[in-house]
C-alpha cells in the first residue's frame, strides 16, 4: 500500500462515517442511530481524523502534488481529511466536485507514489535484547535520498530512542548503520566507518606495533575537541590518514574524490 492509498483509505472511512452519522441521526433525519452510538461514531471519525493529519505529516509534500489539476501553481492533497485539495503556497482550497475529479478513487494516481528504485527505509532495534532475539522494528517512513534518511535516522538513534538503526535501499541493501560503538556509511559499495576514539586507537595501535590492518578497510573518525573529521584509508596496506574540516570532504576523499589528500603516513 503507498503512502497516497494509506491516505485515500482514512479519507473514505472518514466519509462512510460521516454519511452514517449524518443520515443515521435520529435528530436530523429520523433516522435509526441514537444518541450513543452518534457519539461513538464523532470519537471515531476524530480519531481517524487525527490519524490522517499524522501521517500526512510525515510524508514528502511533493508526493502529495496532483499535477493533473495545476495550471499555474501547485496541487496538494489537502493536510486535513475533511478538505480536498490545497492550491499554492497560500493553502487556497479547491474541492473534488469544484474540480470533478476524486483523487482518493483514481488508482493511477495513487499507485504512482513511489519509485522504489529511489527509496530508502529503515529498521531499528529498541533494546539490545530486541537485537539479541533478532526482533527489528521497521521505521514507518520512506525517504527519497539517502542524506535525509541518514540525518533522521541519526537524530533519532541519538536521541536515545534505539540501541541500533539500519537504512537500506529498495533492492534490500544495507547503506547505512549505527550502534552505540560505530556508524557505517555504505556507499558505492564502499564501507566507509565513523567509529568512536577508543576504537580509532585500537586500529591505529595496532598498525603501530606492526600488526596488519584489515586490507580494505576504511574509517572515518571525529575528533571531538579538535572539531576535525580524520579519514584512514588502508585499501593498498598502507594506512594512510588524512584531516578534514568537514565529513562531506573526508567521504569525498575516502571514495577517490580527491586524489590531492592522501599523502601522510601514520607508519611508525
Amino acid at each position: 500500500m503507498t503512502d497516497k492509498e494509506i491516505l485515500a483509505e482514512l479519507k473514505k472511512s472518514y466519509e462512510y462515517l460521516s454519511d452514517i452519522r449524518e443520515n443515521g441521526c435520529v435528530d436530523h433525519c429520523s433516522g435509526q442511530l441514537n444518541s450513543k452510538i452518534i457519539d461513538m461514531l464523532n470519537i471515531a471519525k476524530r480519531n481517524i481524523e487525527d490519524s490522517y493529519f499524522e501521517f500526512y505529516k510525515t510524508l514528502d509534500r511533493e508526493n502529495l502534488r496532483v499535477k493533473s489539476l495545476e495550471n499555474n501553481e501547485k496541487v496538494y492533497i489537502a493536510r486535513t481529511i475533511d478538505g480536498d485539495y490545497e492550491i499554492g503556497e497560500d493553502s487556497d482550497n479547491l474541492t473534488c466536485i469544484d474540480a470533478d475529479y476524486f483523487w482518493y478513487e483514481d488508482q493511477d494516481f495513487l499507485d504512482s507514489e513511489i519509485n522504489y528504485d529511489n527509496k530508502y527505509y529503515a529498521k531499528l532495534w529498541i533494546t539490545e535484547n530486541d537485537r539479541e532475539q533478532g526482533f527489528a522494528d521497521d521505521y514507518y517512513k520512506n525517504f527519497d535520498n539517502l542524506k535525509d534518511a541518514i540525518e533522521e535516522l541519526r537524530t533519532y538513534f541519538y536521541d536515545g530512542n534505539c540501541v541500533c538503526v539500519e537504512i537500506y535501499d529498495f533492492n534490500d541493501v544495507l547503506q547505512y548503520s549505527c550502534d552505540e560503538e560505530s556508524e557505517e556509511f555504505y556507499i558505492d559499495d564502499l564501507k566507509i566507518v565513523k567509529i568512536n576514539e577508543d576504537i580509532i586507537n585500537k586500529y591505529i595501535d595496532s598498525w603501530s606495533n606492526h600488526k596488519q590492518l584489515p586490507i580494505n578497510e576504511k574509517l572515518l573518525y571525529y575528533e571531538n575537541d579538535e572539531n576535525l573529521f580524520i579519514a584512514i584509508d588502508n585499501t593498498a596496506g598502507n594506512c594512510w590518514t588524512e584531516e578534514f574540516k568537514t565529513e562531506t570532504d573526508a567521504q569525498n576523499w575516502l571514495l577517490g574524490k580527491d586524489m590531492e589528500k592522501g599523502d601522510m603516513d601514520i607508519e611508525v
